[in-house]
């Protein structure tokens, strides 16, 4: 007899148990849910803030006389939106900390965006020239520029230390140019001796000598047309 009550006891008392330990699980459940959800509203609420900040801040504009010829850039943006979603949005992982960046320094917002134009804002991204990273640096321009490169290590891919070295040298471009911001990113993209070449010849055929009037590679020629188009 005194078994059988034993036996019903521990039944009982593992029934209990089990029951317990199902209500603790489902609501560490419940608080997975709950938490996923929080991060994924304030996933969205930071991406919205960070376009908003860009938008509020942009100061870089396409001149009048320019924006039939950046029509073509347009188009091509508008009838791509897909793939223009898709960037934007493996991007704003690193775009939160170069807008950050670019604001703290001072700098046009508009530079925060240009790893798009650069990489897609990819880390890993290699151009057939060798140019790595979401800044798209030579490894002779990331050395000048103190980023260090080792068997385990290349700065170039590192975004923290990559966005830190641009900026400067953006910067450096800058005051290079007079403070013109435009031939600040075309030097960036082409080399600041093939802007200073092409405003020298400009200089001597009494043309004006703004971004827009030089004669650079076709490259460069749509690399600035395309980062503010992307702005607008």
């Amino acid at each position: 007899m005194y078994r059988i009550i034993l036996s019903i006891s521990l039944i009982v008392f593992i029934s209990c148990a089990s029951a317990a330990n199902n209500s603790v699980k489902s609501a560490a459940e419940s608080k997975i849910i709950s938490d996923t959800n929080i991060i994924e509203i304030k996933s969205e609420e930071a991406s919205f803030d960070i376009w908003e900040r860009i938008r509020l801040e942009l100061s870089i504009t396409i001149p009048d006389d320019q924006i039939a010829a950046t029509s073509l850039y347009r188009e091509r943006l508008y009838s791509n939106q897909t793939a223009v979603n898709r960037i934007s949005k493996s991007g704003q992982r690193y775009l939160y900390h170069t807008l950050t960046r670019a604001q703290e320094l001072g700098l046009p917002v508009e530079l925060a965006l240009l790893p798009f134009v650069e990489s897609e804002f990819d880390p890993y991204a290699k151009s057939v020239d060798g140019a790595t990273g979401i800044w798209q640096f030579m490894p002779a321009t990331g050395k000048e520029w103190g980023l260090k490169s080792n068997w385990w290590y290349d700065g170039k891919k590192d975004v923290l230390a990559s966005t830190e070295a641009a900026l400067q040298f953006l910067t450096y471009l800058n005051e290079k140019f007079d403070g013109d911001w435009l031939l600040a990113m075309a030097a960036y993209n082409t080399g600041p001796t093939r802007v200073n070449r092409a405003i020298r010849k400009n200089k001597r055929e009494n043309r004006p000598i703004r971004f827009w009037d030089l004669n650079l590679p076709k490259e460069t020629t749509a690399y600035v047309p395309k980062l503010l188009v992307l702005c607008e």
